[in-house]
């Protein structure tokens, strides 16, 4: 190719992925195409929960329902994420031989967020960045952490979903 054809290519790859910055308040490591990470925080407590003078407990193979809510600042919200996490959770548990209670809550704050346009993820992969989900669960006075991204041109956010919500379950699944 001729040098003005290559620096064609090159100006319309930076234009359109200018676009494509990072929007999240914590963004994990880019260069790494594909990395999960989960951890466990704070003080340990037993199998029941006193709240408002009710002991709860789950049965088992009973797995707390999640309360999900947006705590990233100003990272862009995309709507179809919670359902998806949601829906990921309750297929996960299922498969698992789980089921949701309604007895306990695990609250769930979505604490990181990026989605690459999909467009530029499969014209560019990895090139057009990175998707991220980072999650904070509180259970049982504990704080457990999932996440995630990728730089995969195939693997987008759903992905990134069923990945982060498997590592939720099985911290859920060590802490009841």
């Amino acid at each position: 190719m001729n040098k003005n054809v290559i620096a064609s290519i090159t100006a319309c790859t930076l234009i359109l992925t200018s676009g494509c910055a990072d929007t999240s308040t914590k963004r994990t490591d880019a260069a790494s195409s594909h990395s999960i990470s989960a951890n466990t925080a704070q003080h340990s407590t037993t199998n029941m929960e006193k709240n408002d003078g009710v002991n709860k407990e789950l049965s088992s193979h009973q797995l707390p329902k999640l309360s999900i809510k947006w705590e990233c600042g100003d990272c862009a919200h995309n709507e179809k994420i919670i359902p998806l996490i949601e829906q990921e959770y309750k297929n996960q548990a299922l498969a698992k031989g789980y089921v949701i209670s309604n007895n306990e809550v695990a609250e769930v704050a979505i604490t990181g967020f990026r989605q690459r346009n999909p467009g530029m993820r499969v014209m560019f992969g990895f090139m057009a960045g990175s998707d991220s989900l980072s999650t904070r669960i509180t259970f049982r006075g504990k704080e457990l952490v999932a996440q995630g991204h990728t730089g995969a041109a195939g693997r987008g956010m759903n992905f990134l979903c069923e990945y982060v919500t498997n590592q939720a379950i099985e911290q859920i699944i060590l802490n009841i």
